[in-house]
C-alpha cells in the first residue's frame, strides 16, 4: 500500500481528510475539509476545553464546557455535570460533532460539563489504579477540584448550584455524588444505575472490584450507603420485558432497594426473578 487516507478532527475543528504517503506520512493532497461557517452563522458554538489539577495538585484533569448558545457572561449559570466513570475507558469527547446531548441540556439554561477523573483509563497506570476495588471513588476528588478551579476562573460558573446526572455506571456515580459528597453536589438524576456491584451483570464488576466478593463491594455499594443521602434525587430504571426475559442491563432490583433505603415512598419496584435472586444471595430483602 503506497498511500492511506487520514481523517482527523477536534472539538472545535471540523473533520479534515488527507491523502498521505505510507512510507513517511507526507501529505499528498487534502481531499476534503469540513466547513463550520453555516453552523457558526446559525449560532452554534463548539464546546470549550478546560483543564485543572486533580486531587494531588499536579495531575491535569481534562474536561469540556458546554454553554447555551445565547450565553450571557454577565449572568451566573447553574452547572450540570454529566458523569460516566467506568474504569474501562475514558469518556470526554475529543472529536468534532455538530450536535451533543450535553448541548441540548445547556439550552435549558445550564452550563453543562464533563471531565475524566482518576480511575478512568487511557492515561497512566497510576491514574487508572485509583478505581481498583473502589468504584465509589469515581474520581470525585478530581472532579470537585476541577469544578472549584472553573468557578475561580469564570464568574458565570455558579458551583453553588451544581447538579449531576448519569446512566448505567454513570447512574451509580451520580447517586454516589449525593451519598458521599452531598455537601458539594445539590441534586442528581440516576438512570439505570449499577447501584450494587454484587447484583450487576457478571464479569464487568469483577474486573475492577476483584474476586471473591469482599468488604470493598459493600464500601462501593449505593444500597449500603443510601441512608447518607443529601440533596434532591431522581431515580429512573427501565422494566421492559421481551417475551419472558426481563431486560436488566443494570439491575433494576438495586434501584428498587436503593430507593427504599433512602426512605422514598415512591421508589420503583421490580418483579425480575434474577434481581430477586441476587438480593437474596447478598442478604438484601
Amino acid at each position: 500500500m503506497q498511500h492511506f487516507i487520514n481523517t482527523s478532527s477536534r472539538l472545535d475543528l471540523a473533520p479534515v481528510s488527507e491523502l498521505r504517503r505510507t512510507t513517511d506520512g507526507a501529505l499528498i493532497s487534502t481531499l476534503e475539509r469540513g466547513d463550520t461557517k453555516p453552523l457558526i452563522e446559525a449560532g452554534w458554538r463548539a464546546p470549550e476545553v478546560f483543564t485543572a489539577p486533580g486531587r494531588d495538585g499536579r495531575t491535569p484533569v481534562w474536561g469540556v464546557i458546554h454553554k447555551p448558545f445565547a450565553f450571557d457572561a454577565s449572568k451566573r449559570y447553574p452547572v450540570l455535570e454529566y458523569i460516566y466513570a467506568g474504569p474501562h475507558a475514558s469518556f470526554v469527547p475529543k472529536t468534532f460533532a455538530a450536535a451533543h446531548a450535553m448541548q441540548a441540556m445547556a439550552e435549558l439554561g445550564f452550563v453543562v460539563v464533563q471531565m475524566d477523573g482518576m480511575g478512568t483509563s487511557s492515561r497512566s497506570k497510576v491514574f487508572h489504579d485509583v478505581a481498583w476495588k473502589s468504584i465509589a471513588d469515581a474520581g470525585f476528588a478530581d472532579r470537585i477540584a476541577w469544578h472549584r478551579a472553573a468557578a475561580a476562573r469564570f464568574p458565570w460558573y455558579d458551583v453553588t448550584r451544581l447538579g449531576i446526572y448519569g446512566h448505567s455506571a454513570g447512574g451509580q456515580n451520580s447517586l454516589g455524588a449525593l451519598l458521599h459528597h452531598g455537601d458539594f453536589y445539590k441534586a442528581a438524576v440516576s438512570s439505570a444505575g449499577c447501584h450494587d456491584n454484587r447484583m450487576d451483570k457478571i464479569s464487568w464488576n469483577e474486573q475492577w472490584m476483584g474476586w471473591p466478593v469482599g468488604p470493598e463491594y459493600e464500601a462501593s455499594s449505593n444500597v449500603d450507603h443510601a441512608a447518607k443521602l443529601r440533596g434532591r434525587l431522581l431515580l429512573a430504571v427501565g422494566s421492559a420485558r421481551q417475551g419472558r426475559r426481563s431486560i436488566c442491563w443494570c439491575c433494576p432490583g438495586a434501584t428498587t432497594v436503593t430507593g427504599a433505603t433512602t426512605g422514598n415512598a415512591n421508589a420503583p419496584t421490580s418483579s425480575c426473578a434474577s434481581c430477586s435472586a441476587s438480593r437474596r444471595r447478598i442478604g438484601i430483602r
